[in-house]
């Protein structure tokens, strides 16, 4: 093997890219200039960093759901109203997830990472502002909305990240832990928020009785703190950011980290123009869109099969905390075996047939019980949020040299696009919540045979097998 004919395995019309060459992991060479690749210890607390500030979106985002029977009572909201403050996240990302990629791909990780992590302060601090419901309300859509500019980072930038700082053996892990921190705090929130804030029903307290005036200023207390706990930890974030988040390190971590990816607007023409992309995003966005707006609204949908805030909270807790769990054990084990899109068919396989049972369960057709709700609820959720990451990887290396915050971006659009449309519906009238359970359930039915169209590709991953080389290079 020479160098002449490894530089030619990188020369192609489709990437037009300058050649580089590898030696071992450690030194590679680009023309005549040396670039040394190397990782870095601290790698991890980047991701520790980011992932933190991604669960802080999260649990802003979804502060009311889970105290939704507090909330009616405390600032006299509907069903409707708490469906909106849900939306917001959705609508806003669906408007600025672009611009957002493009900060990303234009500015780079530091600057992207602080304009989140400032939105995330500025819309916590709305929020504890007043109590008065009148007042509070319009302060806390206005909030919802600057938390919304929050979540494209959150959710998009897990593998730009990763490619960033990560080599390829430790990317998918990478991925899956900044990746699943968002749906870990949705999980948090769903423990934070009736931890905090007591659920008015529990009280057995009506309007007009003695106590009732007094338990109303006891719970708008409770919500007030909720948001103070909130406001101060994204404070610590945005200070941990300012200080001590690095633009990129020294040394490139992998052979394509140090490739100049294609401009923004070539890279996003070229995902409108991938069918095989447009089946990833497809299938990701319509089964992990329906399921987070489904946790968001679980407390609301089990109202009418008369499970309480507490049941559903638990149940939405540790169904996205076991299927986090599951996220980073098959991407630790996707690094070593590949075979992503296997994993992904079995995961919806199961989840259709969980979440199945679940919805069986609510209509009585199979006998209600609380161990089964919370079997069926974790099982899905292990399987659904196991897919995430390796959605993202997925996605990453069948649109290659696209760069990584783009189609992540363009993935998550998708995902909201299919939240927003769940979190919509329950403002229609009349509706109900039935549905809810059906939905979640044909999303998840109906993506195996996308999955099963699917063209495996991994563009990045090949390249940095290929441009190993086998022999030392004298310096």
């Amino acid at each position: 093997m020479t160098v002449e004919n490894d530089e030619k395995l990188l020369l192609s019309k489709e990437n037009d890219l300058t050649a580089i060459i590898v030696k071992s992991d450690s030194v590679c060479v680009n023309g005549n200039k040396i670039v040394e690749t190397g990782v870095y210890w601290y790698r991890w607390y980047i991701l520790i960093l980011y992932s933190c500030s991604s669960a802080l979106s999260s649990i802003a985002w979804n502060s009311w759901g889970p105290i939704e029977s507090t909330v009616h009572v405390v600032f006299g909201w509907n069903t409707g109203t708490i469906s909106l403050l849900s939306d917001w996240g959705a609508i806003i990302f669906l408007l600025f997830v672009f611009p957002s990629s493009y900060i990303l791909d234009v500015f780079g990780l530091r600057k992207a990472i602080i304009v989140s992590s400032f939105c995330l302060l500025i819309g916590t601090g709305l929020r504890c502002i007043t109590s008065e419901p009148v007042n509070a309300t319009y302060l806390i859509h206005t909030a919802q909305i600057i938390i919304g500019f929050a979540g494209p980072v959150g959710q998009a930038a897990a593998t730009a990240l990763s490619s960033t700082w990560f080599p390829s053996k430790q990317r998918t892990t990478a991925t899956a832990i900044g990746s699943l921190s968002c749906y870990c705090g949705t999980a948090l929130s769903f423990f934070i928020g009736p931890h905090l804030v007591q659920d008015f029903d529990s009280f057995g307290i009506k309007k007009g009785d003695k106590a009732y005036e007094a338990l109303v200023s006891k719970l708008s207390n409770q919500v007030m703190r909720f948001m103070y706990v909130q406001f101060g930890m994204c404070g610590g974030i945005f200070l941990l950011v300012i200080l001590s988040f690095p633009h990129k390190p020294p040394k490139p971590p992998s052979f394509t980290s140090n490739i100049e990816r294609v401009h923004f607007l070539s890279g996003l023409k070229s995902l409108f123009k991938n069918p095989n992309f447009q089946l990833i995003a497809f299938a990701y966005g319509l089964t992990t869109g329906v399921y987070s707006a489904w946790c968001s609204d679980l407390a609301l949908n089990l109202k009418e099969f008369s499970i309480d805030d507490e049941t559903a909270s638990w149940l939405g807790f540790w169904a996205v905390v076991a299927g986090a769990i599951s996220g980073v054990a098959l991407s630790i084990m996707a690094d070593f075996l590949g075979a992503l899109k296997l994993l992904v068919i079995m995961m919806f396989i199961v989840s259709t047939a969980s979440f199945g049972v679940f919805g069986l369960i609510c209509v009585e057709v199979i006998p209600k019980s609380i161990t089964l709700f919370y079997f069926t609820s974790i099982i899905g959720g292990i399987c659904l949020n196991g897919t995430i990451p390796l959605f993202f990887e997925l996605a990453v290396e069948s649109s290659y040299p696209v760069a990584e915050g783009i189609n992540t971006g363009a993935m998550t659009f998708s995902n909201n696009f299919y939240c927003f449309l769940f979190l919509s519906l329950p403002l229609i009238p009349g509706i109900g919540t039935k549905w809810m359970n059906w939905f979640l359930v044909a999303s998840c039915a109906l993506c195996i045979p996308v999955m099963m169209v699917f063209k495996e590709k991994y563009k990045r991953l090949e390249i940095d097998i290929s441009e190993k080389l086998d022999f030392p290079i004298n310096l």
